[in-house]
């Protein structure tokens, strides 16, 4: 949030508890992914000895594919586990959407700006959070821009903040 803005005193209470609500969804799905990619790791870590076992012969291909198989074990694990933990985060993150939704002290613009949603310049109009029109939306360099787009076509510019 812009420090330049003020809040009325029940609205500032709000709005911090919300934001510091959202850095723990955001420090969870990182850990999840995180975590994802440590298992992945891991298994690597684990199968390269493995192969190169394998390669040493008969009796090494027998222990080179169990390694193999334990590491594909440890990997699937490990990720699964990410997997979960990033899940538990973006889980967090609909029920504070939700929550922030449907907060009655909050204007709208309060809203998109804690929930983090992309500031859209709609056709004809100025920098808004409301929704992008399905056929066009209009980037900050002047161009319009077909609705699908994330980012402008000339300039690049993304419509987030």
């Amino acid at each position: 949030m812009p420090a330049t803005e003020t809040y009325s005193p029940l609205t500032s209470a709000v709005v911090g508890r919300y934001n510091d609500a959202y850095v723990i969804v955001r420090a969870l799905t990182a850990l999840g992914d995180t975590t994802k990619a440590l298992g992945i790791a891991a298994g690597a870590v684990i199968a390269l000895p493995s192969l190169i076992i394998a390669a040493k012969g008969l009796a090494g291909i027998v222990v080179g594919f169990a390694g193999i198989v334990f590491a594909v074990c440890i990997a699937a694990i490990i990720y699964l586990l990410g997997l979960l933990v990033s899940a538990q985060g973006q889980i967090l993150k609909a029920t504070l959407d939700t929550a922030v939704y449907s907060s009655t002290f909050l204007t709208n613009d309060e809203r998109a700006r804690i929930m983090l949603l992309p500031r859209v310049t709609v056709a004809g109009g100025s920098g808004s959070t409301a929704p992008p029109s399905a056929a066009i939306w209009k980037c900050v360099c002047g161009r319009p821009n077909e609705g699908h787009l994330t980012a402008c076509a000339t300039c690049g510019e993304d419509r987030a903040y």
